[in-house]
């Protein structure tokens, strides 16, 4: 059993200790899938607000129901748009609720996740950010925070769960991609590294980077230099895939330190302790996340190999 399934099956069985049925997508009731709940709201902290709900339905993952009338991902008890929505989006709410304070409901979030104290005016989900408007699709960032500052527009967070643990390697860059020369400009070192995953990447196993530069590229089209990547992972520690995985994003963060990008990796486990600090007892969002990813997990020791 390979460390995804382990997360997968962990998620499982917190579905299972909680009285939450899992089976089959609704709508989809022959697939071969399993692990989904009937009713989204099972599977989240809090109900989608109606502005939140909107812009997945416009995104592009496909998250929400679909319309052939199947679930989308967020109905997977182990779904990385869950575990990104159950952190973010009280979050969002709480800054949608008090925009006059500064930015003061998200501090504590800016905080744990790396970034800068600043005055935070939205949270969005599934933001795409165009490179070029002829291409077919654009990247779709799974949080934005927009910034109301001079040096720092906003910060752009890719999230990931159980994907960069599953038995298919990342894939690699389309060379349309390295055609967009004014975007390159002034970043050398991760254009050379860029050319090297295209058009297949042979280096990572874990880490999508060619998915980090597609967002690279649609960022800087849309606001210059003047933001932050965050990538935000969950962790395993011990497990020999989640080390290959964070030295992976080491290197990649030291191509990006060279061109001077902006980048901040955080793990998910990091940025839950972050919340919880010396508080006792927690609010309960911050007890939600400890006790649905923390308590239970996988550890490096039981890790098997397929």
């Amino acid at each position: 059993m390979n460390l995804r399934s382990q997360i997968e099956n962990w998620q499982l069985r917190w579905a299972e200790n909680n009285g939450i049925p899992t089976g089959a997508p609704p709508g989809s009731p022959t697939s071969r899938a399993t692990g989904y709940v009937s009713a989204l709201e099972d599977n989240l902290f809090e109900p989608l607000s109606n502005r939140v709900k909107q812009q997945f339905i416009a995104g592009a993952g496909g998250e929400l129901d679909a319309p052939d009338g199947h679930s989308g991902n967020m109905y997977a008890v182990y779904s990385s748009s869950a575990l990104c929505v159950n952190l973010f989006h009280h979050w969002s709410r709480l800054l949608e609720a008090a925009p006059s304070k500064s930015g003061s409901p998200v501090q504590s979030l800016l905080a744990a996740c790396g970034l800068p104290a600043l005055l935070a005016s939205n949270i969005d989900f599934e933001v795409a950010n165009v490179v070029n408007p002829h291409f077919k699709v654009a990247p779709h960032l799974d949080v934005q925070i927009s910034f109301a500052a001079d040096r720092w527009k906003c910060a752009g967070i890719e999230a990931k769960f159980c994907e960069p643990y599953g038995d298919r390697n990342p894939s690699g860059l389309m060379p349309v991609y390295l055609q967009q020369k004014t975007l390159w400009k002034g970043w050398p070192h991760l254009r050379a590294f860029a050319e090297s995953l295209c058009p297949s990447d042979l280096i990572h196993s874990h880490l999508h980077a060619a998915q980090l530069i597609k967002h690279l590229l649609g960022l800087r089209m849309q606001h210059g230099t003047k933001f932050i990547l965050v990538y935000l992972w969950f962790d395993v520690p011990g497990a020999e895939g989640a080390g290959d995985h964070g030295r992976e994003i080491e290197s990649f963060s030291e191509v990006l330190k060279h061109d001077g990008i902006a980048f901040v990796s955080r793990t998910y486990q990091e940025v839950f302790e972050s919340l919880r600090g010396g508080a006792e007892p927690c609010s309960p969002h911050v007890e939600y996340l400890l006790k649905r990813y923390l308590d239970g997990a996988p550890a490096g020791d039981c890790e098997i190999q397929p």
